[in-house]
């Protein structure tokens, strides 16, 4: 076997690096601009739903909520000082800077998906240029970047996606079942995804994903060793209960807390039927004596909303886009406008472009995985067949879905599935250019030992593809961060008309 040489200076010297980077394009110029952007009118409305007790509806779990409400109470957010009505609502002076560090709390959640990224890479033996370039992608892609900047809940989602992936590799990974380390993972794997489920439902596909990938692993595990199929089928079924109850006991926890927050009367009531309305406080159906739902009651009730609610939003919207447009960044969005200056959301031209083709290439290696067998594709070949199957399965449990659903979508709801493209990009990379050939017995030596693997025909089309993403990120920096142009500037910047 290869000597393997673990997290070495050269992976924390770039692991120090892309940190550094992914704090500084995230935190720069958060102050500005001084106004609403996009669903910050919504988001900011809901943390002052919480500090009023005023009860409200949104069609999403409630963590990332709570966390924007609980640094505004931190850090003294008065309520009754700012309305939260429309885009492009100048924020009151003696307000902002509060507001400032409620989008902080997004900004820190989307600076560090990025190490978390990187980790992943390292867990999934990806060489340092690969994983650097796929890190890269994911760093300077101003979809991502602009998406954690704001009062917002969705960094929130990506950083617990990512933490995921990582704890559930890492939980793959330990050999010895009911080891620490293997305890210790799997309880990361299940706190993470119960945290990614109390933000949004999207993170759905991701959960999906790593849940077949579970069982799938007990099922192999079975198949190769057949005398011990009893154990280690219970075992499996054993920590698969204890996952799933783990990540159901946070997400209703989560909304227990939410509605202890919330006991007055507020906009939300418009949507609930008055037997959930007579468990609030001072409603005309609690003093007329109407028998009040009870707080599992209602959380059922509340969730029949959310799917009515979504299932009934427009179709259509000027900035709407469908999902096979979004793997070729066909159309963005526009956050903010403000004279010359606009905030124009999109994803990375090159790594966008690029993520698709490694999908592609992914999807076509597996196809031929399936035709010719294992006994045509051994070693590196086989483990990237396996981590391969399980990458483009996150990315179509991410994507797919929106081929059914008809309520307005947005460029946004792509980036779940683009994390994981990112990550079958790099796989692609290392398959394709191989630093060396696999050793015997099918082992793989995936580290790069030094920045020197830069200096390799690899590392050389990994710079050089880092070079084209980080060219596109400084092309469309004054849509990422609202810098002002002239109209000759912007059009010389809408390289397709549907920007």
């Amino acid at each position: 076997k290869p000597r393997d040489p673990g997290f070495n200076h050269a992976w924390l010297l770039l692991f120090l690096l892309l940190t550094a980077l992914s704090l500084f394009t995230h935190v720069y110029d958060l102050d500005k601009p001084s106004s609403c952007v996009f669903d910050e009118v919504h988001f900011g409305g809901f943390a002052n739903g919480y500090l009023t007790g005023k009860h409200f509806f949104d069609i999403h779990p409630p963590l990332s909520k709570l966390l924007l409400a609980a640094v505004g109470y931190s850090v003294g957010v008065d309520p009754n000082a700012f309305n939260w009505k429309s885009i492009g609502q100048e924020f009151p002076p003696e307000e902002a800077p509060k507001f400032y560090y409620m989008r902080l709390m997004s900004t820190l959640f989307g600076a560090f998906t990025i190490p978390v990224f990187f980790l992943t890479c390292y867990e999934l033996r990806f060489s340092l240029p690969a994983a650097t370039l796929a890190t890269v992608m994911l760093l300077f892609d101003q979809c991502f970047l602009m998406i954690s900047r704001y009062i917002l809940t969705d960094s929130t989602l990506y950083f617990f996606i990512a933490l995921s992936v990582y704890t559930s590799i890492k939980f793959w990974k330990v050999d010895q079942i009911t080891s620490v380390a293997w305890t210790f993972w799997g309880l990361a794997s299940a706190v993470s995804l119960g945290l990614c489920a109390s933000v949004k439902w999207t993170a759905l596909g991701t959960i999906g994903a790593i849940g077949g990938r579970h069982i799938l692993t007990v099922v192999a595990t079975v198949i190769r060793t057949p005398k011990n199929w009893q154990s280690i089928a219970l075992n499996g079924l054993h920590s698969g209960v204890i996952i799933l109850s783990i990540i159901i006991a946070l997400y209703l926890g989560f909304w227990v807390v939410h509605y202890e927050l919330l006991p007055n009367p507020g906009p939300g009531d418009a949507y609930m039927t008055p037997a959930f309305r007579a468990r609030i406080e001072g409603t005309p159906e609690n003093k007329q004596g109407i028998e009040p739902l009870g707080i599992l009651e209602s959380i059922w009730e509340v969730h029949r909303t959310m799917l009515a609610t979504n299932s009934g939003l427009q179709a259509e919207h000027p900035w709407g886009t469908y999902w096979y447009q979004w793997p070729l960044a066909i159309k963005g969005l526009t956050y903010w406008s403000g004279g010359q200056a606009h905030l124009y959301l999109m994803g990375n031209p090159a790594s966008w472009w690029g993520s698709t083709m490694g999908v592609l290439l992914l999807v076509a290696y597996l196809l031929s995985h399936v035709i010719y067998g294992d006994a045509r594709l051994q070693g590196n070949s086989t483990r990237v067949a396996h981590t391969g199957a399980f990458l483009l399965a996150g990315f179509l449990l991410n994507w797919a879905p929106y081929v059914a659903i008809t309520r307005v979508c947005f460029v946004y709801h792509y980036l779940p599935a683009v994390y994981f493209a990112f990550l079958i990009t790099g796989l692609m990379v290392d398959f394709l250019l191989p630093m060396q050939p696999p050793a015997a017995h099918g082992q793989y030596r995936p580290y790069g030992a030094s920045l020197a693997d830069f200096l390799t025909p690899k590392g050389l089309v990994c710079c050089v593809a880092m070079a084209a993403v980080t060219y596109c990120f400084v092309v469309f920096l004054p849509w990422t961060y609202g810098w002002p142009l002239s109209t000759a500037e912007h059009d010389a910047r809408r390289w397709l008309d549907s920007w």
